[in-house]
């Protein structure tokens, strides 16, 4: 797993910094986090997907 998220992480330079965005409680997560959030999956999602 942490090998997939390294190499993520060189393919995307957004996702510096947030090692652990992905693991928290998105109900716990505050406006601004959340919507970080979903920025970072949106960039992550394959666009055949």
């Amino acid at each position: 797993m942490n090998k997939v998220r390294i190499d993520e992480r060189r393919e995307h330079v957004a996702l510096k910094n947030h090692k652990y965005a992905f693991l928290k409680n998105k109900a716990a997560l505050s406006g601004s986090k959340r919507q970080a959030l979903e920025e970072m999956i949106t960039l992550c999602t394959p666009r055949w997907a």
